[in-house]
């Protein structure tokens, strides 16, 4: 599976969350981080959070096993563009 699939799934999972967003304006960050940090800004800096591409398998990214208690995966919206 690709990570363009995985924002297939969670577009469809969460049509509520997303309405109006189509699933190719999702990003995907992977990170390891504690639960509660939330902010964009300390995931990509502090804790070098890496966008996953939609071609890139997610094997590639993810071959150990992870940590039941961390966030691994932050989905964020694209900004809505405005004509």
């Amino acid at each position: 599976a690709t990570f363009g699939h995985l924002r297939i799934a969670i577009k469809d999972a969460k049509q509520n969350a997303f309405i109006g967003i189509d699933a190719d304006r999702l990003t995907l960050w992977r990170v390891d981080i504690i639960q509660t940090k939330e902010n964009q800004e300390v995931i990509v800096k502090e804790y070098k959070g890496v966008e996953l591409h939609s071609f890139e398998s997610v094997g590639s990214y993810f071959q150990e096993t992870p940590t039941s208690t961390n966030i691994r995966i932050i989905v964020e919206p694209l900004p809505s563009v405005t004509t």
